[in-house]
């Protein structure tokens, strides 16, 4: 039996077609694209950061305002916290925040990433981390948590302490 399957299988395509569907319940690739599609689903505007900030000159403006302030407000962390490592360093480039703790603490990265709209936060304890611009905050795509209050209460852990005036970003 198992070689005149065999033999027919081998013999033409069309046999081997309709054994597929009778056989293995498979279905012919071309047949994947010949139902009609379900309708779009409507999403709600603020949702995605791409429904917020139409245009890309909109998104760089207010995410390199979040950057460079962010910068400025890490190279004043050896004032607050004066037993920092030596080797503490921030470091701002091309849409990219690079925030080395010095020591045994690893490095931060927050960076833009233009094509999805959006922040990636790279933290050496909490992992990644991506935020949309929502309702004029960066909130977090997985938990829904504000950029700004989940980085300070995490850097409040590792320095051990409180984040005096941590900036906060809120956009009408």
């Amino acid at each position: 039996m198992f070689k005149l399957i065999f033999y027919q299988i081998l013999k033409n395509r069309t046999t081997l077609m309709r054994l597929s569907r009778n056989c293995f319940n498979v279905m012919p690739k071309w047949t994947l694209f010949s139902y009609p599609r379900a309708p779009a689903q409507q999403v709600p505007d603020g949702l995605m950061c791409y429904f917020c900030l139409k245009s890309i000159a909109e998104f760089d403006k207010k995410v390199n305002h979040v950057l460079e302030t962010f910068c400025d407000y890490f190279e004043s962390l050896p004032d607050q916290f004066p037993t920092l490592p030596p080797d503490f360093d921030v470091f701002l480039q091309d849409g990219v925040l690079t925030m080395n703790l010095g020591g045994s603490y690893g490095t931060y990265v927050i960076n833009k990433q233009t094509a999805s709209r959006q922040i990636w936060v790279a933290s050496p304890y909490s992992g990644p981390q991506y935020y949309n611009f929502v309702n004029g905050q960066w909130v977090d795509s997985k938990d829904g948590g504000v950029l700004s209050d989940k980085l300070a209460e995490e850097l409040g852990m590792v320095f051990r302490g409180t984040l005096e005036n941590f900036p906060q970003f809120t956009y009408d």
